[in-house]
C-alpha cells in the first residue's frame, strides 16, 4: 500500500511486498475490556495486581491477568517492567494483557524497558471478559496471545539503549508503533498498526503461540 525505506527484509530475506491493497483490520472483531466503576488505582510502579490503574511510570513487576490503563505507561532511565509468574519461551502459561484507555499508549526513553508475554492459554466458554485458564495455575482474566492493546491514537514510542523483549500480539490499529534503538530487541510478535517504524537494533521474530485460538493466523510484512 505504500513503500519502505532502509534495509528491511523478511524471513526468507526478500524485500516487503508493496503495492499491496488494504487489509481490513484482522482484529476489529475483539471487544475492549470494560472499565470498573469508580476511580483508577494511583500505584504507578512496583509490585502491581491486575486491575484499572491510571499510569506505570516507575519500575514495575506485574502479576498474569489484564491491566486497564488510563494515562499509559511512560519510562526513563533504566526503569523496566517485567512479569512474576508469566511463562517464558514457546510453551503454555500465564500471561499479561495490558489496554491503553483514552488515547494513551508506550513512552520509553533511555535504557528503560518491558519484558512482557502475553497469556497462552485455554479461554473458559462464555466467559466476558474472558478467563484464561492454565493447568496449576488457576484462571485469570487475559485475552489469549494479545500482551498490548490500545483503540485510540496513542502507540509506542521506544527510543534509547533498551532492550524490550515482547511475546504476544501488539494491537494499536489507529496508531503509529515506533521502536529505535541501539539495544537488542526481539519482538516475538505479530503487529497490527497504522504506521511501524523499526530503526537500529530491533527485530521481529514471529510469535509462536501453542495453545487456544492465535488472534491472527497468518501475517506478511506488507507497505
Amino acid at each position: 500500500t505504500g513503500g519502505y525505506c532502509g534495509n528491511v527484509t523478511q524471513g526468507n530475506n526478500q524485500p516487503p511486498t508493496t503495492g499491496m491493497v488494504p487489509v481490513a483490520d484482522p482484529l476489529a472483531w475483539m471487544t475492549a475490556p470494560t472499565t470498573p466503576t469508580g476511580s483508577c488505582n494511583s500505584t504507578s510502579s512496583g509490585p502491581m495486581a491486575p486491575g484499572w490503574y491510571c499510569k506505570i511510570s516507575g519500575s514495575a513487576v506485574l502479576s498474569p491477568g489484564l491491566y486497564i490503563l488510563d494515562n499509559g505507561i511512560a519510562l526513563t532511565g533504566g526503569n523496566a517492567i517485567t512479569c512474576n509468574g508469566c511463562y517464558t519461551g514457546t510453551g503454555i502459561g500465564p500471561g499479561v494483557t495490558i489496554y491503553f484507555r483514552n488515547d494513551s499508549g508506550i513512552d520509553l526513553k533511555g535504557s528503560s524497558t518491558i519484558s512482557l508475554t502475553a497469556p497462552s492459554c485455554t479461554v473458559i466458554p462464555g466467559t466476558n471478559p474472558p478467563l484464561c485458564s492454565n493447568s496449576g495455575s488457576g484462571s485469570y482474566i487475559g485475552y489469549n496471545g494479545s500482551v498490548l492493546w490500545g483503540s485510540g491514537t496513542g502507540g509506542i514510542s521506544a527510543h534509547g539503549t533498551h532492550a524490550n523483549i515482547l511475546q504476544g500480539v501488539i494491537y494499536f490499529p489507529k496508531a503509529a508503533v515506533d521502536f529505535y534503538g541501539t539495544g537488542s530487541t526481539p519482538l516475538y510478535v505479530a503487529i497490527v498498526t497504522d504506521t511501524l517504524t523499526l530503526y537500529g537494533n530491533p527485530y521481529i521474530v514471529g510469535y509462536p503461540l501453542t495453545s487456544g485460538t492465535f488472534p491472527i493466523t497468518a501475517a506478511t510484512l506488507e507497505e
